[in-house]
This record gives structure tokens, C-alpha cells and sequence, in this order.
């Protein structure tokens, strides 16, 4: 790896942090006190920056979500219905609000670290996260996108490398189909057939992942893979029409009798053009924060977390690590 070519990080903050809170949040509930989350995402992000597969990357961008897209909705009425379920379930209310009211300080934390954090109105964290790497890879810089969300592996087709979190090494183009027995370019397209059911998207009725794999390899050898989402399903659809009168296949054929709905789906899920216009993601690019000690202790000690860990110069070494990288400039490749 070479040291001076910047690999900007690009961090899904809702993927994070709802991690960490979920983790903890049955320990704070016990102790009356909503501080495990915050010190959770911090004690993490350390952890992964300190990773070797982390080394020489910086400056850090950190997104978060602010809404859902209209268009999302629209096409995906119970959309993340699921999820909220769920979470309804295991907290009340109150419960949920106090323990996602950490996101706040947890904002302010990263950018007193450094990182420059932004949040964009109707819009989730992975759209920005997506967005930020299509303008990245379209400036020849290869980022890294740190998430536990696999939609964001759409962004590996276009140049990015992902860290999923847990992990020990980042998803790239080389080693994307060895990590998961998928070609690159069928992941969008496998994962709208094989569906994501806590996010309120069933995929194609008795499908699953195995079958969408197989489908997409058999019949999908007309499918243009650069296309919006919607457009890959109808390319693949048109070849299992033809192709299913002298052979049925009952997997595929599930997939015709949901060709509408799998194209809602896979639009909602295509992230290629789910942000908009970027002229604000490069705006946010352009940023740089300085690693604030000073005032990272302050928010430390109002929050009561990391009070000990916040004058520990090693804390802090990764955050200016990344920060330092991010004021070298980028060598041109050839």
C-alpha cells in the first residue's frame, strides 16, 4: 500500500451507532443512564482505525441518517416497518427516544475528533455514504466505506473498498466474489430477488439467496449490470420469459409473477442515484476539521463517558493518523 495516496473513510454513522446502542442498551436500562452507546461508537471507531487494514486512510467522513427519501417511500410503502417493529418490541417508547437521543452527542464527539459529520435532509446515511464514493471513485480516489450495511457492497462495483464492521479486512473488486460467492456485478441484482425482509423488502416469493444467485447467473446473460435497478429486472425478466416455456423453473417463474413489485424494490434500492444531485457531498468533501483534545474532554465530561480514555494520547492517535493524511495530496496514478 502506498502512504501517500489518500484513501478518504467514508463512515455510515447510523450503521455504527445504532450498533453500539442496541449492544448496550439493556445494560443502561439497568443502570438508569444512556451513556453505553456513546462510549460503545467511540471505543469501536478506535478500534477499526487502529485495524492494518485500515492504515494510511483518512481524512474521515461520518453520515447520518435525517428521513427517508419520498421516492423510497412511494415505491416501498412498508418500508423498514419491520425494523421498527422490532425495536417496538424490545423498548418502550420513551426508552427508544432516550436511547437514539445519543446520536446527538455522539455527532459532536466525531467532530471534535476530527471528523466531519453531516446529515442531509430526506435522506438515509447510505445514500450520503454512496454518493460521497461515486465522487470520490469519479476523482480516482478509492475510499473506504465503513458500514454493517450490505447495500453499501453496491459500491465496490464502482471502485470503493468496504469494511464491515466485525470484520478483520476490507471487500474490494479482487476479493468481492471469494467473500461472497457472488459476482461482483449481480449483487444489486441478487439481492432485490433474494430480498431483505427486516427492511420491509420481501425479494421473490421462495427465492432466497442461493436461487437468486443461480437465477441471475442462468438467465441473466442479456442483463445490463451498469442499468438502474428496475431496468436489470426487466432485462432479466424478458430472458426467463423465453426461456421457461420448453423449461419451467419454478424459482424463476416466482420472479415473473413479482416483475412489478421487484422493480419498486430494486429502484428503492439502488443507491447509484438514490442521493440526487451531490453539488453538498462535495461541499462536505472540500471540509476539514482539526482534532479538537480540548474539546473532546469538555463533551467528555458532560456526558460522563471516556473520561480516563480522553487523555489518553494513544485515543487519539488514529483520529490524527487519518487527519494527517488527509492534508497530503493524492498522487496522480497512471
Amino acid at each position: 500500500m502506498n502512504s501517500n495516496v489518500m484513501r478518504p473513510i467514508l463512515i455510515d454513522g447510523n450503521s455504527l451507532a445504532s450498533r453500539a446502542i442496541m449492544a448496550t442498551v439493556k445494560a443502561d436500562l439497568e443502570v438508569g443512564t444512556m451513556r453505553g452507546g456513546i462510549h460503545s461508537t467511540m471505543t469501536m471507531l478506535k478500534r477499526i482505525l487502529s485495524l492494518r487494514c485500515m492504515r494510511y486512510c483518512g481524512p474521515i467522513f461520518a453520515f447520518f441518517d435525517c428521513g427517508v427519501p419520498d421516492f423510497r417511500l412511494q415505491l416501498v410503502p412498508e418500508y423498514k416497518q419491520t425494523r421498527k417493529e422490532l425495536r417496538k418490541k424490545l423498548l418502550t417508547e420513551d426508552q427508544r427516544e432516550k436511547a437514539f437521543g445519543q446520536l446527538k452527542p455522539i455527532r459532536k464527539m466525531f467532530r471534535a475528533l476530527g471528523i466531519v459529520t453531516k446529515r442531509y435532509g430526506r435522506r438515509e446515511a447510505d445514500d450520503a455514504v454512496a454518493a460521497a464514493a461515486a465522487v470520490l471513485v469519479d476523482r480516482k480516489t478509492t475510499p473506504v466505506i465503513v458500514t454493517s450495511d450490505t447495500d453499501l457492497l453496491q459500491c465496490v462495483y464502482w471502485g470503493a473498498e468496504v469494511y464491515r464492521i466485525g470484520g478483520i479486512a476490507v471487500d474490494c473488486q479482487d476479493t468481492f466474489q471469494g467473500a461472497y460467492n457472488t459476482p461482483l456485478e449481480h449483487w444489486l441484482l441478487c439481492r432485490v430477488l433474494a430480498g431483505k425482509i427486516r427492511d420491509g423488502i420481501p425479494g421473490a416469493p421462495g427465492v432466497g439467496v442461493v436461487h437468486s444467485r443461480r437465477i441471475v447467473e442462468q438467465y441473466g446473460e442479456r442483463v445490463n449490470f451498469n442499468a438502474a435497478g428496475s431496468a436489470q429486472v426487466r432485462s432479466l425478466c424478458a430472458c426467463i420469459r423465453k426461456r421457461v416455456r420448453k423449461n419451467p423453473d419454478k424459482q424463476a417463474e416466482s420472479v415473473l409473477s413479482a416483475s412489478e413489485r421487484l422493480c419498486n424494490e430494486a429502484d428503492a434500492i439502488d443507491l447509484s442515484t438514490s442521493f440526487g444531485s451531490t453539488t453538498a457531498i462535495s461541499d462536505a468533501l472540500a471540509t476539514r476539521l482539526p482534532v479538537d483534545r480540548q474539546r473532546f474532554r469538555e463533551l467528555a465530561r458532560k456526558y460522563k463517558v471516556l473520561q480516563s480514555l480522553a487523555y489518553d494520547p494513544q485515543f487519539f492517535k488514529p483520529f490524527i493518523d487519518a487527519r494527517f493524511m488527509g492534508a497530503r495530496e493524492p498522487v496522480k496514478r497512471r
